[in-house]
């Protein structure tokens, strides 16, 4: 047959120095870095699906068809009887204006003192003068929250206003 050159890559024992990696350490890396992309990947998608609130073991979003209460507004007082067997944590209050406009606050952070740190609970009442509704506010919409668990720990989470929240006009 004829003459075939053949080409022979001769390490160089004299200045030590390695012409690459050994298979092994070359698959081990490439390993790692499918394995660190991957987990990349994973987070970053993770970021996507929104974490799921429980209370009771069951969604959230479905323990707010349950809630009941009863809000009354006259002269500058507010009252919220919680009729249900689920405790309201906190009560977002919207402020609607004559013109329009609308501010949100919550009831926890404005009435401290009165709503209790464990919020309303089962078939308990708050009273107490709101000083922050004024001769301008048209309305007012009161929006239950409810405290749940995640993964993570406790997570407050407000119900839907259009399905739950009750319209008080002032």
């Amino acid at each position: 047959m004829g003459n075939k050159k053949r080409t022979v890559f001769v390490k160089n024992h004299e200045s030590g120095s390695k012409k690459g990696l050994s298979p092994v350490i070359a698959t081990l890396l490439l390993v790692a870095i499918v394995v660190i992309l991957a987990l990349i990947i994973f987070l970053w998608l993770k970021s996507f699906v929104p974490e799921v609130v429980e209370k009771n073991g069951e969604d959230i979003s479905l323990v707010c068809e349950r809630v009941q209460f009863t809000p009354v507004y006259e002269s500058g007082r507010l009252e919220i009887s919680n009729d249900g067997n689920i405790p309201i944590q906190n009560m977002k209050v919207k402020v609607i204006d004559e013109d329009g406009s609308s501010i949100e606050k919550d009831l926890a952070t404005e009435n401290a003192g009165t709503w209790g740190e464990f919020g309303l609970g089962k078939t308990r009442v708050f009273s107490d003068d709101v000083n922050w509704i004024d001769d301008t506010t048209k309305q007012i919409v009161l929006t239950p929250v409810l405290r749940g668990t995640t993964e993570t720990g406790y997570q407050d989470k407000a119900c839907d206003e259009r399905q739950y929240g009750h319209e008080l006009d002032v």
